[in-house]
């Protein structure tokens, strides 16, 4: 009998890193464990396979009442399903899971967060998502080395398939075959994802470059303000919301921007490098883990608008280094991140074994 596993998470969201940790996860694991997955709200009920118990747990009542009851309804779902480990994907999840008697618990950690040093990241194993992760857990919430796994993200290339052709799409996008697309797929948020920041370059470029275009793709707290601001200043930026279809979009971009303040391994760089999109980022928490400046890719220092435009001119005017990079970071993508090693880990996991 197959042993179950209960993923946790607040929300379920198509263009989350964090979200498509969690797909990819259940899918390459779905032979050897029943893999059932729950979280307040969400929109990717069609990105999970069918054999996955997808409960998505929309409560309509006020957060604090909500939040209160979640222990309950967890423990619920558990005893029914008879579930064997709870492995969360956030510290509230994390907490939660803590309160339940008699289960194995869990918790990836894939954000840098602060705060509530006393109520987070109760489970018996954490894995963290990057070296940045594990040495903010060290150092933050005072965490032993020894109780920390560092498993990465990883990618599953025969998922990543595109249904469109790359000229129509554009063409349908308002693309000019001489148009140089930049790109940013994920949250649509100032604070910590720097939006604003790209936005500003891209206002300040697109004054002394033709045919450059700009898209964002995702969701967010500031979509409704990058809207208005597109709008009032006219800056001719390509919105999109989250879409399930993504990798029709990253096959357009010429040059994938990570503009972050706060970053701890984004899944969207294995992806963007999968598809071989050369990418230009910031230099913050995990991203230096992953791309290497003036080898595989270019970083710009963090909040530096001026750097982060002269890293995109000279991207752009530049055919054979764009071609060089994105080659570079491709090979290490599938030689390091590629499914294989890590699922073998995840399995060592959930059964109890060592795994180096």
């Amino acid at each position: 009998m197959k042993k179950k596993i209960l993923h946790l998470n607040t929300n379920l969201d198509v263009t989350s890193g964090i979200t498509r940790h969690i797909e990819l996860l259940c899918r390459g694991l779905s032979e050897d464990y029943e893999q059932h997955v729950m979280a307040f709200k969400g929109d990717t009920d069609k990105k999970f396979e069918p054999d996955i118990a997808l409960h998505i747990n929309k409560i309509d009542m006020p957060r604090i009442i909500r939040k209160l009851i979640m222990p309950l309804i967890i423990w619920r779902y558990i005893k029914k399903h008879n579930i064997e480990v709870v492995h969360s994907h956030h510290r509230y999840m994390d907490l939660v899971a803590s309160l339940i008697p008699g289960i194995r618990t869990i918790t990836t950690v894939h954000s840098k967060v602060g705060g509530k040093n006393k109520m987070s990241y109760k489970a018996r194993e954490i894995i963290a998502v990057s070296e940045s992760i594990r040495k903010h857990l060290i150092n933050y919430y005072g965490i032993k080395d020894d109780c920390i796994r560092l498993l990465y993200y990883f990618i599953d290339s025969d998922t990543m398939v595109c249904t469109r052709d790359k000229t129509d799409l554009r063409f349908q996008l308002g693309i000019g075959k001489d148009d140089f697309l930049l790109g940013y797929i994920g949250r649509i948020d100032y604070g910590e994802k720097g939006i604003d920041l790209l936005i500003s370059a891209y206002e300040k470029l697109r004054r002394r470059t033709k045919n450059l275009k700009l898209v964002l793709i995702g969701n967010g707290k500031e979509l409704n303000a990058v809207a208005k601001l597109n709008a009032e200043l006219q800056l001719g930026l390509i919105i999109l919301k989250s879409t399930g279809d993504i990798f029709n979009y990253f096959q357009c971009i010429d040059l994938f921007i990570l503009p972050s303040r706060i970053d701890p391994f984004p899944y969207v760089m294995m992806e963007a490098a999968a598809m071989k999109i050369p990418i230009v980022a910031s230099r913050v928490d995990g991203i230096p883990e992953f791309i290497e400046d003036g080898v595989n890719g270019l970083l710009f220092e963090k909040d530096n608008v001026d750097d982060l435009i002269s890293r995109i001119e000279l991207m752009m005017s530049n055919d054979r280094l764009r071609n060089e990079y994105s080659q570079r970071l491709y090979s290490k993508v599938m030689a390091n991140y590629e499914k294989k090693i890590t699922l073998s880990n995840y399995a060592k996991l959930y059964s109890g074994e060592s795994f180096q």
